[in-house]
């Protein structure tokens, strides 16, 4: 037995046109809770390099009852020019993260809530295995290309205490 355990990350930056359209994805498809609203600490801005008293706009999100996992939308004035991630929103693109894992009860109804609301799938859920385990995955290309990519375990079932509730998404983790 391995004692192999994944601890997570504490939070994704992503940098977005809309706001409230990307934070109402996962608050109203995805059952997340904002933590925090408004502008960002002025030493933020400094820490990236951007000009004296450049206010920057931030949502921060976390899925319900989660201390790691976190979501923080930021939305730089329009001053400052707007770049996505991966502008092919392709695996092979350069530029960054490919996509930020959720774990979800049921893809399919997962995939189904987010197209309700403007999103693209890039693909049917597929279920796949790696070693003992198989899952039920399906990439989904969200605004300012961000890729969403929700898990359903399929086998061996989760432990029911990991399990997320139905219309949830669990907290995430990055994949390169």
């Amino acid at each position: 037995m391995s004692d192999y355990v994944v601890h997570g990350c504490q939070e994704a930056v992503f940098s977005v046109s809309q706001l409230s359209r990307m934070a109402s994805l996962y608050v109203d498809a995805g059952g997340w809770e904002v933590v925090r609203r408004g502008n960002s600490d002025v030493r933020q801005a400094a820490a990236w390099g951007l000009p004296d008293r450049t206010t920057i706009e931030e949502t921060l999100l976390r899925a319900k009852g989660t201390a790691t996992g976190f979501i923080r939308l930021v939305k730089f004035p329009n001053t400052l020019a707007q770049r996505q991630i991966r502008s092919g929103g392709q695996a092979w693109d350069t530029g960054g993260i490919f996509d930020v894992d959720v774990r979800v009860r049921d893809a399919q109804a997962a995939m189904v809530a987010l197209q309700a609301r403007g999103q693209n799938a890039l693909h049917d859920p597929v279920v796949w295995g790696f070693g003992p385990m198989s899952v039920r995955q399906v990439l989904m290309m969200l605004d300012d290309g961000i890729c969403l990519a929700m898990i359903e375990r399929v086998s061996p079932p989760l432990p029911p205490a990991q399990v997320p509730s139905p219309n949830t998404f669990g907290q995430i983790s990055i994949q390169a």
